[in-house]
């Protein structure tokens, strides 16, 4: 993996709910899978992608509830 470049994330939301459960309450955090990242995210790069994606998160939490 190029040290520079991101690696990619994927977004999964719902995908094992069942039709009627995920129509009736849509589920309010999407899954994201860092490619390539380990449990302990011990690469530098993957910790900042997944800082920024929780920040991100966190950000629209916040907005929601104001």
């Amino acid at each position: 993996m190029n040290p520079r470049s991101a690696p990619p994330l994927h977004s999964f939301a719902g995908a094992s709910a069942p039709s009627a459960l995920a129509a009736a309450e849509p589920l309010s955090a999407p899954t994201r899978i860092l490619a390539g990242a380990d449990h302990a995210l011990s690469d530098r790069r993957h910790q900042q992608v997944y800082s920024r994606v929780l920040i991100d998160w966190l950000r629209v939490v916040v907005e929601a509830r104001s």
